[in-house]
């Protein structure tokens, strides 16, 4: 896979995590703590499946047998820490009343990794 048409996932990914987007900024009275995490999702979650991408290409050419499964497996905890600790973090600063902000972080999250498992199954083949 090359970065063009990682570009054309991760931008699939951000149109079908739109409706989730919308529907949370339309229930949300507080519409701030939505716009911002979904900006800051789509960001991170874009520049991971690229960093993903990126390391993906210089582990394929390794000739240990079992370095792409373990790329996997730490960028998975990788994502997951980070992912964690930043919305930790969100709610530290932002302090929301309400829980329509969780919704973007988690659809962004769900589609992204589906995007960063695909572009890493077709680059080890």
């Amino acid at each position: 896979m090359n970065y063009g048409k990682l570009a054309f996932w991760c931008l699939l990914a951000a149109v079908m995590a739109l409706p989730i987007i919308g529907l949370a900024w339309y229930f949300s009275e507080d519409k701030m703590p939505v716009v911002h995490i979904s900006i800051f999702s789509l960001v991170y979650f874009s520049a991971f499946c690229f960093l993903a991408l990126a390391m993906g290409k210089v582990v394929v050419k390794s000739k240990d047998l079992n370095a792409m499964n373990k790329l996997f497996m730490v960028l998975v905890f990788l994502k997951l820490v980070t992912a964690l600790g930043f919305f930790l973090i969100f709610m530290r600063i932002y302090e929301p009343e309400e829980r329509w902000f969780v919704l973007p972080f988690i659809i962004t999250y769900i589609t992204f990794t589906a995007v960063e498992v695909i572009s890493l199954k077709v680059l080890s083949k």
